[in-house]
């Protein structure tokens, strides 16, 4: 049985998470009229960035973190990827490296 700090940890951790997916969601519900723009800058970086999607979804989240800290090298400023970036964390339990991002 666990013990009632590990049950409110373990709640923290699933509130955090389904905020961050509700997070994502709408930055990706946002950005998704940009993408479609032509000539944006969108459609050359949506690439990686449903690269990354796809990793994360089927469980790979070093192979997410890879393409993602390669694509921050040269794009620093992208939210969406910092915010793929913090669920790949996330899902290898390195929070103190999702929180700093």
């Amino acid at each position: 049985m666990l013990d009632s700090g590990e049950t409110k940890t373990r709640r923290a951790v699933t509130r955090n998470r389904a905020l961050g997916g509700a997070i994502l969601i709408c930055i990706l519900f946002i950005s998704a009229p940009l993408a479609q723009q032509p000539g944006s800058r969108f459609l050359q970086n949506d690439s990686v960035l449903q690269k990354a999607t796809q990793l994360l979804q089927s469980g790979k989240p070093g192979e997410a973190e890879s393409i993602l800290r390669e694509y921050l090298a040269t794009s620093p400023q992208d939210l969406k990827a910092k915010v793929l970036l913090g669920f790949a964390f996330d899902q290898q339990n390195r929070m103190t490296e999702a929180e700093s991002i």
